[in-house]
């Protein structure tokens, strides 16, 4: 694909799906949208208009796309808040390049690993923002997905988005925000698509795209599989949404028919703009593949950012004890009898006022200290920080000195439930944007509904203590979605637990971690692990699976340096 400049000089090139291509006069400009984008007259009001599109304006369209306009003396350009579609630049032989990943930019410019900000990649549970962005070549800067980028003349700069709004909606005023660019979200993808196929987990998240999808789609083909565990009931709640969906092609693997925890480890590596943190599922994304695909599939739904935008996460009390002390102390303490708080831990919840700046900076002087357990909450800006135990010494000095230097940066929002939220948001964007890579190589649009920034901004307009609720299992989705999912499903209060597939996928799969910290180990050679201790690691026993959480970021590590080696 090649879209010409006014000039004659190339604008935009790549490999890009006609479908999902829309280019067209506004204004003065040209405007380009690559993605996931909604049926054609949505775009309308865009083209019809007199002025120059405004990248806000055009981000209210639903979908998942880039947005590039074209003026004779500026381009801009910019992803999606969500981190689904991010976008780097560098300069070669004297012109700035942006790019939808960093390594082609990387082999033209010849810009080398940045080994230290590798080295803050082993670092577990989550990375935290801003470290999370950060590129991994030196001399290719990143765009960060609250940015535009601008070329003018001889100048490069980066614009911020508007800010977020400060969240004011009510629970109903919010749920029907968000039903309404969730099928907005839904039509996107289904307006160009032939068959569609979807996830059905049992989960809330799968289960309400699966039925906003069979109203549009008649040729709906949903996916499942049964988890090791007898006990979990996600196979269940998945049956009772099936009975439900009668007109739609149900698939179900067992448990032996699927593929196992750490499988493919040694397939196809993932190309992904940073190690991909659900590296442990990577062979059953290879099979959702194959079997969608097989079933005519052109684009599959998942209900991945359902969690991160609907889920549950306490940090919003400091901010709520400084406005309704009285209802922050309630929850407060629900949440104490839920968790099993301690009162210390309970009462530093509500009066935790650390800056992110602050907590980054301590946290970087206990990067070597055990995990606190699930009993002890999480910080103001979120979980803990950790480097594993096998991290060399100049890794674990690396990363003390980028979390050390991010602590100027202030946060995303000043709400810690917003900064939070969108954060987690936008890690879950990163990884599904690496398996796109993956599935796109196949014709599949790997689609995530709930991380199109229309869905976002409306789900963060709730107020947090109403979108929020320790007591009730995702309020805000369960709200939206009365009236199209039945109500006996948006009543689940459990979740499936995967810990017997975890168990079962280690033991099976252990050969093929041990070969990769043998002698070949990249991470070893570059001086970040000591590759005899991540071995032995392997080879001990788990009495909880917190305690594979480092390691499963190590395995990533590994698996994109060697990828990214091989490509360089």
């Amino acid at each position: 694909m090649l879209i010409e400049h006014s000039t004659g000089e190339p604008w935009v090139v790549g490999l890009w799906p006609r479908e999902q291509i829309e280019l067209f006069s506004a204004g003065s400009s040209r405007v380009a949208l690559l993605g996931e984008l909604p049926p054609r007259e949505a775009l309308c009001s865009i083209r019809d208009s007199p002025e120059r599109p405004d990248v806000e304006q055009i981000a209210k369209i639903p979908g998942d796309f880039f947005i590039l306009t074209a003026r004779p003396r500026e381009l801009r350009a910019c992803g999606t808040r969500s981190a689904l579609r991010r976008l780097w630049y560098a300069n070669y032989a004297g012109v700035t390049i942006a790019a939808s990943h960093p390594l082609p930019l990387a082999l033209l410019s010849g810009a080398g690993l940045d080994v230290e900000r590798l080295a803050l990649q082993l670092a577990f549970p989550i990375l935290p923002y801003p470290l999370a962005d950060q590129c991994l070549w030196r001399g290719v800067q990143d765009v960060s997905p609250d940015a535009v980028l601008v070329l003018t003349s001889g100048e490069v700069r980066l614009e911020p988005r508007i800010p977020l709004p400060e969240p004011s909606l009510s629970l109903d005023e919010g749920a029907a925000r968000v039903r309404s660019a969730v099928e907005a979200a839904i039509t996107a993808r289904t307006s160009r698509a032939g068959t569609v196929s979807a996830d059905l987990s049992g989960g809330m998240d799968s289960t309400s795209l699966a039925f906003l999808a069979a109203r549009e789609m008649p040729e709906l083909v949903t996916l499942r599989h049964c988890e090791a565990d007898p006990a979990s009931d996600d196979s269940q709640w998945a049956s009772l949404a099936s009975s439900s969906l009668a007109e739609a092609q149900h698939v179900v693997f067992g448990h032996e028919e699927w593929p196992l925890i750490y499988s493919s480890l040694t397939g196809p590596p993932v190309l992904g703009d940073a190690p991909f943190r659900w590296v442990r599922t990577l062979g059953r994304y290879r099979r959702v593949v194959d079997v969608a695909a097989g079933h005519g599939s052109t684009v599959h739904l998942t209900g991945h950012g359902g969690d991160e935008l609907f889920g549950h996460a306490p940090t919003h009390l400091v901010d709520l004890a400084q406005r309704a002390p009285l209802r922050a102390l309630r929850e407060a303490l629900t949440q104490k009898a839920l968790r099993r708080w301690s009162w210390t831990a309970t009462v530093q919840v509500l009066t935790d006022r650390r800056t992110l700046g602050q907590w980054l900076s301590d946290e970087a002087a206990h990067l070597t200290e055990p995990l606190p357990p699930p009993t002890v909450p999480p910080g103001p800006w979120g979980y803990p920080i950790r480097m594993p135990p096998w991290a060399s010494p100049n890794a674990l000095a690396a990363a003390q000195r980028l979390m050390k230097h991010a602590s100027e940066v202030g946060p995303l929002h000043p709400s810690r439930a917003l900064h939070v939220t969108w954060h987690a948001a936008r890690l879950c964007g990163q990884a599904v944007r690496h398996v796109q890579t993956l599935t796109s190589c196949h014709g599949l649009t790997f689609a995530a509904p709930f991380l199109d920034d229309t869905v976002l901004m409306a789900a963060l307009a709730v107020r947090p203590e109403e979108r929020i609720n320790a007591q009730r299992y995702k309020p805000l989705l369960a709200r939206a979605m009365r009236g199209v999912v039945p109500d006996s499903l948006l009543g689940r209060t459990t979740k499936g637990d995967f810990t017997a597939d975890i168990y079962i996928g280690l033991e099976r799969n252990r050969r093929d971690l041990l070969e990769l910290f043998e002698d070949g180990c990249l991470l070893a050679a570059h001086g970040l692990v000591d590759a005899a201790t991540v071995r032995r690691a392997i080879l001990a026993p788990h009495p909880h699976l917190r305690s594979l959480i480092p390691l499963e970021h190590t395995v990533a590590c590994e698996l994109w340096l060697r990828a990214m080696t091989s490509r360089s």
